[in-house]
């Protein structure tokens, strides 16, 4: 099957490589999310996994002893872990942006690096670009 130069760039997987002819690896992206956030920092419980916005978590370290993480500003997650997360779970602000990992270089790239286990139980990994364009 011949692809259309104009989508020819989506289908690519890296160095030329066409998803569909590589199905499992299609079929786990397509349940794979690339998350960003959507303005600024966003924080974990450390405790319960909830996240929240950088002012919910001033209003949390004032009120609480609660532990939070920094959440990194790209990562690839699987989508049920993802999907119901995208609001801080304080204010119901938006926070986090989905995306099909398949049309994120950086996701699909780090993909094939991953622990396919790590991501299997809902972990979130962070995308780290490996390339650079020219």
């Amino acid at each position: 099957m011949r692809i259309k130069p104009s989508k020819r760039k989506k289908n690519i997987l890296i160095n030329g490589i066409i998803l569909q002819d590589h199905h499992d690896t299609y079929q786990n992206l397509m349940d794979l999310r690339r998350v960003t956030l959507s303005e600024d920092d966003v924080y974990q419980d450390s405790a319960d996994f909830n996240k929240i916005c950088k002012e919910c978590h001033v209003k949390a370290l004032a009120e609480s002893d609660q532990e939070f993480m920094m959440i990194p500003p790209h990562n690839l997650v699987h989508k049920i872990s993802a999907d119901n997360q995208t609001n801080c779970t304080m204010c119901n602000t938006v926070i986090i942006k989905l995306r099909p990992a398949k049309e994120c270089r950086g996701c699909i790239e780090e993909y094939l690096y991953a622990d396919q286990d790590y991501l299997a139980e809902g972990w979130a990994i962070p995308v780290v670009t490996r390339w650079t364009e020219e």
